[in-house]
């Protein structure tokens, strides 16, 4: 009896070991992968496109690229989000040449997750900084500087405006030529019947980046100013001010 329970122990602790074995062979035949940033661009203008490269370090052969799918995350916000969209895979062509693709949006510096649950993968080594792009007039803010809309006759209204990219990311101070956005104001009634269009004295830059616009005041009333940027309306327009002059100037 005592032979027969040595030879039932014996055969369970073969059976144990071969199993561990299995186990770790089919562990070790996993593929592995790395993932980088294609020809090392790691910065971008909100709008381009962005490119990670996988590789796969070994066993080519237990890749399955209908099992492989990575999710992407960003700040920790997976897939399309405020901050990326159009996040794609190409897994067309041998595994050197496999990409995740995806649209910048918000501007910053943010870290990227990589995960894949069936071959256990996790990386989080890529990181990627994003600039505003060029001003975009209809998505630029219009309002009055300084919250002053009350004017004497013959003085200097200022308007200032917000400058922002397609995507709402704020610019800074840029090299961009502001003329080429046509920015331009005109006065109406509140029946909107148009009063003037003003001539701009000063058109340029402030210290706190944002874009300032002055114009001499001539109609008299409760009026309405619109304020445009490549024939778009900028998002306040139109501002509401009064004139405080009883009678329009005679030049």
């Amino acid at each position: 009896m005592a032979d027969k329970m040595n030879v039932l122990v014996f055969i369970s602790l073969l059976a144990f070991s071969f199993g561990s074995k299995l186990s770790y062979s089919e562990k070790a035949a996993v593929p592995e992968f790395t993932f980088s940033w294609l020809d090392d661009k790691d910065t971008y203008v909100a709008g381009e496109i962005a490119t990670i490269k996988i590789r796969s370090l070994n066993n080519f052969d237990k890749l399955d690229k209908n099992a492989f799918k990575p999710t992407l995350t960003v700040d920790g916000k997976i897939g399309n989000s405020s901050i990326v969209s159009g996040v794609l895979s190409d897994f067309e062509g041998e595994p050197s040449s496999w990409k995740l693709l995806f649209t910048t949006m918000t501007a910053g510096l943010f870290n990227v997750l990589i995960n894949e649950d069936h071959y256990k993968v996790f990386d989080s080594s890529l990181h990627f900084q994003v600039h505003p792009g060029n001003i975009y007039p209809s998505v630029c803010v219009a309002s009055w500087l300084g919250f002053v809309h009350e004017f004497e006759a013959g003085g200097q209204a200022r308007v200032q405006i917000l400058p922002k990219d397609a995507f709402g990311n704020k610019i800074n101070e840029t090299t961009e030529d502001l003329r080429i956005h046509n920015f331009t104001v005109s006065v109406f009634h509140a029946n909107d019947s148009i009063a003037s269009v003003p001539n701009i004295s000063h058109f340029g830059w402030n210290h706190f980046c944002y874009i300032i616009m002055e114009f001499t005041v001539v109609e008299a009333g409760d009026l309405l100013l619109y304020v445009e940027g490549g024939n778009q309306s900028l998002n306040g327009s139109p501002l509401p001010f009064k004139d405080l002059l009883k009678f329009p100037i005679v030049w």
